[in-house]
Protein backbone atom coordinates (compact mmCIF):
# COMPACT_ATOMS: atom_id res chain seq x y z
CA UNK A 1 0.00 0.00 0.00
CA UNK A 2 1.45 3.35 -1.01
CA UNK A 3 0.64 5.97 1.65
CA UNK A 4 -0.68 9.41 0.75
CA UNK A 5 1.19 12.47 1.89
CA UNK A 6 -1.73 14.16 3.66
CA UNK A 7 -3.93 12.60 6.32
CA UNK A 8 -7.01 14.60 7.12
CA UNK A 9 -8.79 14.71 10.49
CA UNK A 10 -11.47 12.23 9.39
CA UNK A 11 -8.73 9.68 8.65
CA UNK A 12 -6.23 10.34 11.42
CA UNK A 13 -8.15 12.00 14.28
CA UNK A 14 -6.80 14.82 16.41
CA UNK A 15 -5.14 15.28 19.81
CA UNK A 16 -8.01 17.31 21.32
CA UNK A 17 -10.54 14.54 20.64
CA UNK A 18 -8.25 11.94 22.17
CA UNK A 19 -7.54 14.13 25.20
CA UNK A 20 -11.29 14.37 25.87
CA UNK A 21 -11.63 10.58 25.62
CA UNK A 22 -8.90 10.16 28.24
CA UNK A 23 -10.59 12.70 30.52
CA UNK A 24 -13.80 10.63 30.33
CA UNK A 25 -11.95 7.42 31.18
CA UNK A 26 -9.99 8.91 34.07
CA UNK A 27 -12.36 11.60 35.37
CA UNK A 28 -10.95 11.54 38.89
CA UNK A 29 -7.40 12.23 37.71
CA UNK A 30 -6.30 15.87 37.53
CA UNK A 31 -3.36 15.15 35.24
CA UNK A 32 -4.07 14.39 31.60
CA UNK A 33 -1.52 13.65 28.91
CA UNK A 34 -0.95 16.86 26.93
CA UNK A 35 -0.70 15.35 23.43
CA UNK A 36 -2.06 11.80 23.28
CA UNK A 37 -1.91 10.08 19.90
CA UNK A 38 -5.29 9.40 18.25
CA UNK A 39 -6.10 5.73 17.72
CA UNK A 40 -7.08 6.53 14.12
CA UNK A 41 -3.57 7.88 13.49
CA UNK A 42 -1.86 4.86 15.04
CA UNK A 43 -4.13 2.54 13.06
CA UNK A 44 -3.13 4.29 9.83
CA UNK A 45 0.58 4.03 10.66
CA UNK A 46 0.44 0.40 11.77
CA UNK A 47 -1.60 -0.67 8.74
CA UNK A 48 1.10 0.76 6.46
CA UNK A 49 4.16 -0.38 8.43
CA UNK A 50 3.10 -3.79 9.81
CA UNK A 51 1.02 -6.87 9.18
CA UNK A 52 -0.85 -9.12 11.65
CA UNK A 53 1.56 -10.99 13.90
CA UNK A 54 4.35 -8.40 13.60
CA UNK A 55 5.98 -7.02 16.73
CA UNK A 56 5.41 -3.31 17.50
CA UNK A 57 7.70 -1.48 19.94
CA UNK A 58 6.69 1.75 21.67
CA UNK A 59 9.64 2.80 23.82
CA UNK A 60 7.81 5.89 25.14
CA UNK A 61 4.46 4.26 25.96
CA UNK A 62 2.80 7.19 27.73
CA UNK A 63 -0.95 6.58 27.50
CA UNK A 64 -0.52 3.18 25.82
CA UNK A 65 -2.31 4.07 22.60
CA UNK A 66 0.20 2.29 20.36
CA UNK A 67 -0.04 -0.96 22.31
CA UNK A 68 -3.84 -0.78 22.47
CA UNK A 69 -4.16 -0.26 18.71
CA UNK A 70 -1.52 -2.90 17.91
CA UNK A 71 -3.43 -5.38 20.07
CA UNK A 72 -6.75 -4.57 18.37
CA UNK A 73 -5.09 -5.04 14.96
CA UNK A 74 -3.62 -8.46 15.81
CA UNK A 75 -0.03 -7.29 16.25
CA UNK A 76 2.20 -8.33 19.13
CA UNK A 77 3.51 -5.38 21.12
CA UNK A 78 6.07 -4.21 23.66
CA UNK A 79 5.63 -0.96 25.54
CA UNK A 80 8.22 0.69 27.80
CA UNK A 81 7.57 3.64 30.11
CA UNK A 82 10.44 4.96 32.17
CA UNK A 83 8.45 7.67 34.01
Amino acid sequence: MVPGTIWFYKDAGENAETKNEIKELFAESTEVFITPKPEKLMSQILSIATKPGDLVLDSFAGTGTTGAVAHKMGRRWIMVELG
